[in-house]
């Protein structure tokens, strides 16, 4: 008894230290969100991204620094806390997709604020490594991006798709075979069956353009192009790594470029995969 009220002191001096400095770091923030939702949405520059608020992650980390003397770690634990991020959506039935989705939206339009959502459930995911789990057959796989679909509603939302999906195709990973029996042709239709389905439900899609020092420019141009990217939004660049912004920049650039004019007969341009 003792010991969970001295954790719940703790809980509510975290949450109490967290909410001080997400109001200052949300201040100092909102200038660079709405710069950068101009970016990202430019029919919209005043676009504010959701933050969820702190994680249960955080606060334990919070109740740990603050044991430990540490206020000012604490404190920027919750400013970091407070910044705009996406929301995974990871597993689960095409019900408990929707939901996850519904009430996520649902509580970014009480921010009114734009979400960010990632959709992580391809079947195959991570060559069935440490993120290994997902749909497990492609019509899986749909019903799950359909109720993934669903939860938005009429909501303005930001879908990052699939992170790594177009870094590890099936053949990759070593597939397929009778443990991975996953091909790229299933990976690319699941790809563009969400392209297409989530633009449907008014989503802003972006695909896998993995990062600056994986692919070369003319491999992930083209496997973009497979997956269904000049119907998207366009491509991410960095999940899974921790490349330098110049880096991203030169690298994304190249890749846009390449898509453009390798798709533009008028300026003629070759075909990519020729």
């Amino acid at each position: 008894g003792r010991r969970w009220v001295v954790l719940s002191k703790h809980r509510s001096l975290v949450r109490t230290l967290l909410g001080v400095a997400l109001g200052v770091a949300l201040a100092a923030a909102l200038p660079v969100l709405a710069t950068a939702g101009s970016n990202a949405r430019s029919s919209d520059p005043g676009t504010r991204f959701y933050a969820p608020g702190p994680s249960e992650g955080a606060i334990k980390q919070g109740i740990d620094l603050l044991r430990k003397g540490k206020i000012r770690d604490a404190l920027l634990i919750g400013a970091m806390e407070l910044q705009p991020r996406a929301v995974w959506v990871t597993q689960g039935t095409p019900a408990d997709a929707r939901k996850e989705v519904r009430e996520t939206v649902a509580r970014a339009a009480l921010q009114r604020a734009v979400p960010v959502l990632v959709a992580y459930d391809i079947p195959g995911r991570d060559c069935g490594g440490l993120s290994a789990g997902g749909a497990l057959t492609t019509a899986e796989y749909k019903a799950w991006i359909d109720g993934f679909a669903s939860g938005l509603g009429s909501r303005k939302a930001i879908v990052i798709l699939e992170p790594d999906g177009l870094g590890l195709l099936p053949s990759n990973c070593g597939g397929p075979n009778p443990s991975y029996p996953f091909t790229d042709a299933q990976r690319y239709e699941e790809l563009n069956y969400a392209v297409d389905r989530l633009g449907q439900a008014g989503a802003t899609v972006y695909l896998d353009g993995t990062h600056s020092h994986w692919l070369s420019v003319g491999d992930i141009s083209l496997r973009l192009v497979n997956a269904g990217v000049q119907r998207a939004r366009g491509f991410f660049l960095n999940v899974s790594n921790f490349r330098a912004t110049p880096d991203g920049l030169k690298f994304g650039t190249w890749i846009s470029q390449c898509i453009a004019f390798a798709n533009n007969p008028d300026d003629g341009g070759w075909r990519l995969g020729h």
